[in-house]
């Protein structure tokens, strides 16, 4: 049979899988999986300019189109919105994810509690920063899509009208590493999600 190439959205962009069915005497047929290595522009390293121009254009897309349009938008692919380790993420003021580029599943989930291994709770100072002053910037640990271990991560956001509008960049990725690459994509959607539980 013909391979089939699937993408599948990861924790910070695509993640390329070329599935290969085979049969066998018995007609019975066998999924072989075959993960591509990190495309370079997964593991694209954004900056903080990067990062300020897009939660700009991510608020004025809110304004223009309205928040259901926009935020459909930040969680396509091809939106505009997603970017190497760049993603746009919305919440409103109760810290209910309403958009997450790197995580659609997500969206309805109430993550105010969330904290980092050093007990920081990121999410509270994004909302209260916006609240206060309208806009401003976290630091927190989070896991690098790129190495599958704890990095340092940097958010800007800012209000867009009853929401939040954000994205987060990392400040230090690590080295690759190619024995825990491989199952990195596979894993750190499981982890991100046992974070938000």
């Amino acid at each position: 049979m013909d391979d089939k190439i699937r993408k599948f959205r990861g924790a910070a962009g695509l993640l390329l899988l070329i599935v290969t069915l085979t049969g066998n005497s018995a007609g019975a047929a066998t999924l072989k999986v075959i993960t591509q290595d990190l495309l370079p522009e997964t593991c694209f390293k954004g900056t903080r300019e990067d990062v300020v121009s897009m939660v700009t254009k991510a608020v004025k897309l809110v304004f223009e189109k309205g928040p259901k349009d926009a935020f459909r938008q930040f969680m396509m692919p091809e939106g505009g919105y997603i970017k190497g380790d760049l993603y746009v993420f919305v919440l409103n003021q109760s810290g209910t994810i309403v958009a997450n580029g790197a995580n659609p599943r997500s969206v309805g989930n109430n993550v105010l509690q969330l904290h980092d291994r050093n007990g920081h709770y990121f999410i509270k100072s994004i909302l209260y920063q916006a609240s206060t002053r309208g806009h401003g910037w976290v630091d927190y640990q989070w896991i690098s899509p790129c190495t599958g271990k704890l990095a340092s991560k940097s958010a800007y956001f800012k209000k867009a009208d009853q929401f939040v509008v954000g994205v987060g960049f990392y400040t230090a990725l690590g080295t690759f590493n190619n024995k825990s690459r491989s199952n990195t994509w596979m894993n750190v959607e499981a982890r991100t999600a046992k974070n938000l539980a």
